[in-house]
């Protein structure tokens, strides 16, 4: 059976479809959704590239991604090769009107050369720069092309450009001083209507192209020329107020709102592919301590904006062909296979999720880490890039990551988001052998409807639940002191914070830490540049950003080994036997090997054995701004914390409380612990990324963790606010 494709033009967040821009082929065979989840009667999208026909079956995951069994098949549908539109800027629709003589005027800083890029413009008056970092003002005139040019920069440092038209001549002025000799016009501009860009150049074809790499502050137009004191004097003063005679400024510090206003006029610009704001403009050049910093109370910080050229936001493509979610499709992890005619194959994962609360246990899928890992999308070294991948036009990571976008890799579960796929996948196998009745939502789900969890007596996942968002801390602290229990099967735990926009289907990390990634510049990411622009809170990891793991888990990140799945495992020993859950309702064998090859690749261990192993926290407590308790642990942090067992995995490579790595440093650690205090939920921890593979192998440790659950199901532990659907329990 064949389906025809349904060819559609994606609309850009109600702002209409992308503008012309220049496109990027990419090779190869690509699928994805813009679905991360879906509910039983919704719709799951397919987006497809690559020529010829492709089957399609939907499968339900087992144990692995590898050994799901199928409950639906699409048929065969005819594809198509697309490109992407890779590239961030600035989009203003209605450009200059004509104009006899004005002045653009803008600060910018290039962080890679070597490639002409677009600054500023319309396609009768452009401000680029050459390959060598030399700026140019091309203006079209009756008589023909007229250039002037300047001299060649310096990059990673800011400039002061302003170019003026008029009386004949066009000439061009750089920090402060004029540059070269003035451009004589044989005839006026040559004004043509259409878009203005910053950021970007545009082609022959009218298409946004040329795209800059590097940051941009405070551009602007006037309606006059301005004078060569009034230059020196904005320069030296990095004076962002503009003067009077300005048609159009355009800034990027909103909050809240349109984050590319024009302060003078009403060219409002619309930032394509998502370029990062929150960058500091010329007048913080210099560095400081993060955790003690808030932008908006600084007026030098400017709100700079990052262009890259390999920026691409979402891969736009049309969807070749849609599946109606069964109404009786259990909640679960699933995937749509694609097979081209060449045999090869590709996964797109999906979860459902319940139409209504039906079961007391909600697991959370670690949907944000699956993003992060989502580093090699086309295979494509020229667009390729991620939170563990480098941009291909700079070396520094994230910031901006699309959900909307394929993985390059197979169905035998050989990239990277397969594999984190697979760190979850025997949990809910187990789970459903075991007869336990769970509801999956995404994290992003829960990031929507934060009042999910007000349904739910147990929260439970499993994997690398690595990435998370503020909101999702906070919501999970609300939900254990009212009453509700963590099972968290996993390793790594809460380590990066995140912020989402499930609206764009996009994801911020800004990954520099409070110093310098092997391989990547944080020049010029300035530490106080690592506020994020969604949701205007200290980014990096979750503890130096006020959100400490310990302080909800009371564990925190011990180190890794490698290969992720393939690497070097370890049994746990049982160090607190007389603990009432090793006793009922069934009873475990605590002596020797407990949980075998459970530990694994990344752990977690209390705060009191890595002070032990490495000292206390060194860096500085979490930012003021909001008169938390500080995020140093303390003697409280362990307060009704019991380890269970522990692991150790030699020659690992080890961390401490300030995230400094040492390779190949000694015993790595994974502790098992429970977290009991009066008047709140319990929190298990496993401590490890591959805890539940451990289930499928070994009953005694299934029996342990059945036990677990069975005491945060009893009556008399029920929290406050209870889900009034099907109950489900651990026998």
């Amino acid at each position: 059976m064949g389906i025809a494709p349904v060819p559609r033009v994606l609309p850009v967040r109600g702002e209409g479809v992308l503008p012309a821009h220049e496109a990027m082929p990419v090779g190869g065979f690509h699928a994805y959704s813009n679905r991360l989840s879906v509910m039983p009667g919704e719709e799951l999208d397919l987006r497809i590239s690559g020529a010829g026909p492709v089957e399609i079956a939907i499968l339900k995951h087992g144990a692995s991604s590898a050994s799901g069994r199928t409950v639906g098949m699409l048929g065969t549908v005819q594809t198509s090769v697309h490109p992407i539109h890779p590239g961030s800027y600035v989009h203003i629709r209605d450009g200059l009107d004509a104009l006899d003589g004005f002045t653009i005027e803008l600060w910018f800083r290039t962080l890679t050369a070597g490639r002409a890029s677009g600054l500023f413009g319309q396609r009768c008056c452009q401000l680029w720069l050459t390959e060598a970092n030399a700026p140019v003002l091309s203006l079209e005139t009756a008589c023909g092309r007229a250039d002037v040019s300047g001299t060649e920069l310096p990059i990673k440092e800011w400039h002061h450009l302003v170019a003026r038209v008029g009386r004949g001549a066009a000439s061009m002025s750089i920090d402060g001083e004029r540059c070269g000799v003035p451009g004589a016009l044989a005839a006026p501009v040559l004004w043509t209507a259409g878009a203005l860009r910053i950021g970007a150049r545009e082609n022959h074809a009218g298409e946004a192209c040329g795209f800059f790499t590097g940051d941009v502050w405070a551009p602007a137009v006037y309606a006059l020329e301005l004078e060569d004191a009034t230059i020196r004097d904005r320069f030296r003063d990095k004076r962002l107020e503009p003067e009077s005679g300005c048609l159009s400024q355009w800034r990027f510090d909103a909050v809240d709102g349109m984050p590319g206003r024009d302060v003078c006029g009403q060219r409002h610009g619309r930032l394509i592919n998502h370029p990062t704001r929150m960058i500091p403009g010329p007048g913080r050049i210099g560095d400081g301590d993060w955790s003690s910093y808030v932008p908006f109370s600084d007026p030098h910080f400017g709100h700079a904006i990052r262009f890259m050229p390999d920026q691409c936001s979402d891969a736009r493509w049309p969807v070749a062909c849609t599946w109606p979610v069964p109404a009786d499709l259990p909640s679960g992890q699933y995937a749509a296979k694609l097979t081209n005619g060449a045999g090869e194959s590709r996964m797109v994962h999906f979860i459902v999720r319940p139409r209504a609360p039906r079961s007391r246990i909600m697991c959370l899928s670690t949907t944000s880490t699956r993003v992060a890992y989502n580093f090699t999308s086309y295979g494509d070294s020229r667009v390729d890039c991620g939170a563990y991948l480098n941009h291909a036009s700079y070396p520094i990571l994230g910031h901006l990551i699309a959900s909307r976008r394929p993985a390059s890799g197979t169905s035998n579960g050989d990239d990277w988001l397969a594999t984190t796929v697979d760190f979850e996948l025997p949990f809910y196998h187990w789970l459903e052998r075991e007869g336990i009745d769970v509801d999956l939502y995404s994290e992003w789900d829960l990031e929507a409807d934060p009042g999910l969890l007000d349904h739910y007596d147990v929260l439970a996942w499993a994997g690398h639940s690595e990435y998370w968002t503020s909101n999702q801390y906070q919501g999970l602290q609300r939900f254990v002191e009212r009453g509700g229990h963590i099972l968290a099967m996993s390793g790594n735990t809460a380590f990066w914070r995140v912020s989402v926009d499930p609206v764009d289907g996009v994801m911020e990390c800004r990954k520099h830490e409070r110093k310098q990634v092997p391989g990547t510049n944080c020049d010029p990411m300035l530490d106080c540049a690592h506020w994020h622009q969604i949701d205007h809170l200290p980014g990096t990891n979750m503890r130096f950003a006020g959100w400490p793991e310990w302080g909800l888990l009371g564990s925190v990140s011990s180190g890794y080994t490698d290969p992720p799945l393939k690497g070097p495992r370890r049994p746990y020993e049982v160090v607190a036997p007389g603990h009432a859950i090793f006793h009922g309702p069934r009873r475990i064998e605590t002596s020797g090997a407990f949980a075998p090859d459970a530990a694994g690749y990344e752990t977690d261990m209390t705060c009191r054995t890595m002070m032990a192993r490495s000292g206390p926290l060194r860096a500085p407590g979490h930012p003021p701004w909001d008169a938390r308790v500080p995020t140093v642990p303390d003697e409280t942090s362990d307060e009704g914390l019991t380890i269970l067992a522990r692991a150790r995995i030699p020659d690992s490579h080890l961390m401490d409380l300030d995230n400094a790595l040492t390779l190949n440093g000694g015993d790595m650690l994974a502790e098992m612990t429970i977290r009991e205090r009066p008047g709140s939920g319990d929190v298990f921890t496993a401590g490890s990324v591959l805890s539940s593979h451990a289930l499928l192998t070994d009953r005694n440790f299934s029996h342990f963790i059945r036990n677990v659950l069975d005491r945060f199901l009893r009556t008399d532990r029920q929290p406050s606010m209870r889900t009034s659907g099907k109950t489900a329990t651990a026998e």
